[in-house]
């Protein structure tokens, strides 16, 4: 590729191709800029737990081998080794998201380097990440186990392309432990595994790599991460194929062949959303059958390798839909398989050489500049509107009251048996000194331990779902006393900087209870 002329249009709002922002340094702290923007936001906006971390905020309490099953463990124990350097806060959660996409972005640009050979493109190819929907927007509020997923594909990847050049032992030593968190992060990441060696069978480069015996270095260190997780996920009663039969859903049954087919195409589309159509729009060329591969070292061809990874995908969606049963498909699970998308997109945009636009370049980042403060201003709609803008509005909740309320009682410092994971969750991060028991999840109840002699239990349930009185989930807790234990009503009002609509309240039912009868 090369660089365009002084007078090319938009090359004084695109830095050139040997600017430092593309390369090392420069592009680091690019990424630290955006991680840290978006962490420093959420600290200051709200400290309320996000949906999917109120859960693994109650699972952190303790190690586990196993928690959910329908989860592996890698991501809780993220959180749990970071308790113990300070007491559980929302911060930690923030923490742990930025490195791990911070991770997932420099991997991806590795992998990049190596696919373009032009810093400018890869880095290009890199923020094309945070132009899907399901990295530059639902993860900022949300997302746990897929953060960890997302680095272990995006490693596993860049060390591919490097064992496309030449195998090296240090190289199957490092796609063994990202193999190993791979498995740890989410079970999905099997069918990155099969789409990288369906993708390397398709060249010599890529079969030199797979069939070279130190292979079995990867397998040894993959499976000393995936085996033992999985002897106690069997050991506790669960197996991957009960997991599959609840993933299919209704199987044959769920839905006729053309609505599975349709959700087959669907899934992936929607998680390259928008960063496809943009990408199309400023280069429909890019898609044009090649004369001959953009590649980087001899023999390699690492266009291909990614178009047959994305086509052994796509096989993988349309088989587990016309085949095995899936009934439902959803964007968020389509990370293991179509996260290398995007750098194919830019590996046929690379292809179009001295014919590719300086302009339509500075027009995608143009694109990728104004998507910040929208992505931000997005995100600031709830905190500043309430109802005016969302449905839920959980992350406005104000908990102090209730922490207030179950200070004075006595519960701080005791157990805490909550019917909801939002207030479970954010009890956790609001009261370090005490246990936290989702009933939701008997397995992981606290385990017995000596509460200080004023310590008591508190029964917490959110009493516009599920009425005044104890609910009947909870009644157990209460002890076997005649007379129902006193209920208190905490109500609280949502934390909105603009509240423009009138604001719903929130209130909650707090009973305390005997010791003895919260321990079981």
């Amino acid at each position: 590729m090369t660089s365009a002329t002084a007078s090319s249009p938009g090359r004084r709002f695109l830095p050139g191709p040997r600017a430092a922002l593309w390369t090392g340094w420069g592009f680091l702290a690019l990424v630290a800029a955006y991680a840290a923007a978006h962490m420093a936001f959420r600290l200051a906006a709200s400290d309320v737990v996000a949906v999917d971390e109120v859960v693994e905020a109650v699972f952190a309490q303790r190690f586990a081998w196993v928690y959910d099953p329908k989860q592996p463990p890698l991501y809780t124990w993220l959180l749990r080794l970071a308790t113990a350097v300070a007491p559980l806060q929302h911060a930690h959660f923030l923490v742990i998201k930025y490195l791990c996409l911070a991770a997932t972005l420099l991997a991806y640009k590795a992998a990049a380097d190596r696919v373009l050979g032009d810093a400018r493109l890869a880095a290009l190819a890199t923020l094309s990440l945070l132009l899907l929907y399901q990295i530059g927007w639902n993860l900022h509020e949300g997302v746990t186990h897929t953060l960890t997923l997302m680095a272990s594909c995006a490693l596993g990847l860049a060390v591919i392309m490097r064992l496309l050049d030449a195998p090296r032992t240090h190289l199957y030593v490092l796609l063994g432990a990202s193999f190993a968190l791979g498995f740890l992060s989410k079970y999905g990441f099997a069918t990155f595994v099969a789409c990288a060696v369906a993708a390397s069978l398709g060249q010599p480069a890529g079969r030199r790599w797979l069939l070279d015996p130190r292979i079995a270095i990867t397998v040894l260190i993959a499976a000393s991460g995936a085996v033992p997780y999985l002897a106690w996920l069997e050991q506790s009663g669960t197996t991957l194929a009960a997991l599959y039969a609840g993933f299919a859903g209704g199987g044959a049954s769920g839905g006729s062949v053309l609505h599975r087919l349709g959700q087959a195409i669907a899934a992936p589309l929607g998680f390259l959303a928008p960063a496809l159509p943009i990408l199309l729009l400023l280069f429909p060329r890019a898609v044009l059958p090649r004369k001959s591969p953009p590649t980087v070292a001899p023999g390699v061809d690492r266009e291909k390798f990614l178009r047959h990874f994305l086509m052994a995908a796509l096989a993988i969606l349309l088989a587990g839909a016309l085949v095995g049963g899936v009934s439902t498909l959803k964007e968020r699970w389509m990370h293991p398989l179509f996260l290398p998308a995007p750098l194919w997109l830019w590996a046929r945009i690379a292809h179009m050489r001295e014919n590719l636009p300086e302009r339509r370049l500075a027009a995608f980042w143009a694109v990728f500049i104004v998507s910040l403060p929208v992505v931000l201003a997005f995100r600031a709609s709830e905190f500043a509107l309430g109802s005016a803008a969302c449905s839920r509005c959980r992350y406005v909740v104000d908990y102090r009251p209730l922490v207030q309320h179950l200070a004075a009682s006595g519960a701080a410092g005791g157990l805490v048996v909550a019917r909801d994971e939002h207030i479970a969750g954010n009890l956790r991060t609001r009261l370090p000194d005490a246990d936290i028991f989702l009933i939701i999840f008997p397995a992981q109840r606290p385990p017995a331990r000596a509460y200080p002699p004023d310590a008591r239990c508190a029964l917490v349930w959110n009493t516009q779902r599920h009425g005044s009185a104890v609910p009947p989930e909870l009644a157990p807790f209460a002890g076997a006393s005649a007379s129902p234990p006193q209920v208190a009503t905490v109500t609280s009002a949502p934390r909105v900087w603009f509240p423009l609509a009138p604001q719903p309240v929130s209130t909650w039912g707090v009973a305390i209870a005997d010791m003895a009868a919260c321990r079981g």
